[in-house]
Parts: structure tokens; sequence; C-alpha cells
């Protein structure tokens, strides 16, 4: 009779741990599913959010003299910008010795980069100027338009101004 629940008891053990390693299985797979779908959802978040950049223009490129340069994507090198061409926040835009831009916005401003610059258009009304000079007709409206540089900001509600900046970007 010992021996018999000796067994008894040593099968019992065996389908516990058979069931608690099923368990374990089973909440490592629910885990593992959760995390990839997590995974999923960022990527895809990550990836609208590029897609509907490139669907919100902030300007369009109204002339080019010389080979003036943007990169729309992080990933993506410098390519050259074409007349018409819309430009989305966020992009870098880069002129070289003997390179004009000009830029129209949809509130009517104007925007000339000049050579040797280097412009990130950030929203409807707003720019950061690295190096280089700018020329902007800003159309009056209630909300300033804002060109921010490493050594300052501008804040103009409507006005013909220029900024140029000498720095070198290590």
């Amino acid at each position: 009779a010992l021996l018999t629940g000796t067994r008894n008891l040593i099968t019992a053990a065996k389908a516990i741990l058979e069931k608690d390693r099923l368990l374990r299985r089973r909440y490592l797979r629910l885990w593992g599913t959760a995390a990839a779908a997590a995974l999923l959802l960022s990527c895809g978040t990550w990836a609208f959010g590029i897609w509907i950049r490139s669907k919100l223009p902030l300007a369009e490129v109204l002339a080019v003299v010389g080979t003036p340069q943007a990169k729309p994507l992080p990933w993506l090198g410098f390519r050259p910008i074409l007349k018409g061409e819309k430009i989305p926040a966020g992009t870098p835009l880069l002129t070289r010795e003997g390179d004009l831009l000009r830029l129209g916005f949809p509130d009517g401003s104007l925007a000339d980069l000049g050579p040797g610059s280097h412009l990130t258009l950030a929203a409807p009304r707003a720019a950061f100027l690295a190096r280089g000079r700018v020329w902007i007709s800003a159309a009056k409206k209630e909300a300033p338009w804002i060109l921010e540089t490493p050594e300052g900001r501008v804040l103009t509600l409507g006005t013909v101004f220029s900024v140029t900046l000498d720095l070198e970007i290590p």
C-alpha cells in the first residue's frame, strides 16, 4: 500500500509539473504575441507619420538656380530639388555656392535661400536657418513668421527681412 501511494504521488507530481510547463509555455507565447503586436503597431505608427508628413507640404519650389538639394527622409541622402516640387515639414534644404532657391508658401509668403545655406522648414510659418542667408517676404497674418538660428530667433507679423548667418558647423 505504501508503494502504491508513492507511485500515485509521483504520478500526481509529474502531472502537476507537466501542467505547469504547459501553462508557462502558453504564458510565454501570449507575451511574445503581445510584444510582436506592440512592435508592429509602433512601426506602423512611425511609417504612417512619415507618410502623412510627405502628404502635407509646407512650401512649393517656385524657382531653382544651380542644383539646390533636399533630404526628404532621414535615411535618404540629399537629392536635387526640382521646380514645382512640394516641400514637407522637417525637410532640410541645402544650397551650395552659386545655387539659389525660391519657395512659395500657402499663405502667400516667399523665401529665397542664398548660396551656401542650410534651411529646415518646421511649420507653415516657421523655419530653422543653420547657416547661410535667407530672404523672407512674410504675408500679413495674425500668426508670426518665426525664423530660428543657433544665435537667436526672428518673429514678424508681415514684412520683408533677411538673415545672414556665417557660422561654421562641425
